[in-house]
């Protein structure tokens, strides 16, 4: 049998003191916890195709779904005078910095046929993805556009998964697009019931939701106006995994396991 010296065995009631007083404020430390606390995501249970289009960007290159197929798309309908489209931009800016090899983020422009304008802000806005004028056809095909800006997500398989209307909370964006991917996320993602149409998936999710958005009208100009006055509206989501449970979520889960066996072998001893 070992025995500790007189000033290893001094040392030892300090130790378990500082350790009892560590393993406290592990437990009283607020972690994330039960998976019913996560906010939602809603897809499609059985997603039809996208319609295809073929068109050309302001770059002058051939523009169309195709070309992406194997990568999540967002494709973004918008103009130069909708407040809450141009309030989005930077974000969508960045998404597609981030994801850059598996995202694809389209522009089409509705409503607004002044091309000048519209360089005018790819340039100033730094705007790193494709951009071209949505034609009638374009429009027809994903049921109209009633309003700006609205977002078709479409996964890799190049089925329409989910619509948003209006300006929403970019980590809505981020965290569907990464649940595409087969990233973690902090969020739980529901399957809407089967059979309903993409032209009827305008689910919204408790994660994130604003009612801005810019109806198409003849009073272009008053309307951005109008709509860029609203007072800004963001859900505020959880903060974001550590970098261990962001990779394991399940690690949660042995979490009081592991807290008590610290507490038996810091009594045990």
């Amino acid at each position: 049998m070992t025995f500790l010296s007189s000033k290893r065995r001094a040392g030892l009631p300090g130790f378990f003191f500082f350790a009892f007083l560590a393993i406290t404020a592990l437990m009283v430390i607020p972690l994330p916890s039960a998976r019913a606390q996560l906010p939602i995501i809603t897809f499609v249970r059985d997603p039809d195709l996208a319609p295809d289009f073929k068109l050309k960007d302001l770059a002058g290159k051939d523009l169309n779904l195709e070309v992406y197929r194997g990568k999540v798309i967002l494709l973004n309908f918008w103009a130069t005078w909708c407040g809450p489209c141009r309030e989005e931009i930077p974000e969508l800016i960045a998404l597609q910095n981030r994801y850059k090899d598996r995202l694809q983020i389209i522009g089409l422009v509705v409503d607004d046929d002044d091309e000048k304008a519209i360089r005018k802000v790819i340039e100033s806005e730094g705007i790193n993805y494709p951009v071209a004028l949505a034609d009638p056809e374009t429009r027809f095909a994903y049921a109209g556009i009633a309003a700006l800006p609205t977002v078709f997500v479409i996964n890799s398989e190049g089925r329409v998964v989910q619509k948003h209307v209006g300006l929403f909370n970019p980590a809505l964006y981020e965290t569907e697009v990464r649940a595409l991917l087969g990233l973690p996320v902090a969020a739980k993602v529901a399957l809407a019931v089967a059979n309903i149409p993409w032209r009827n998936a305008a689910f919204t999710t408790p994660l994130a939701r604003s009612a801005r958005s810019a109806p198409l009208s003849s009073s272009r100009n008053s309307q951005s106006r109008k709509t860029s006055n609203h007072q800004k509206t963001r859900t505020k989501l959880p903060r974001p995994l550590p970098p261990l449970l962001r990779s394991n979520p399940q690690s949660l889960n042995k979490l009081p396991g592991i807290l008590f066996s610290a507490y038996s072998a810091l009594f045990l001893c």
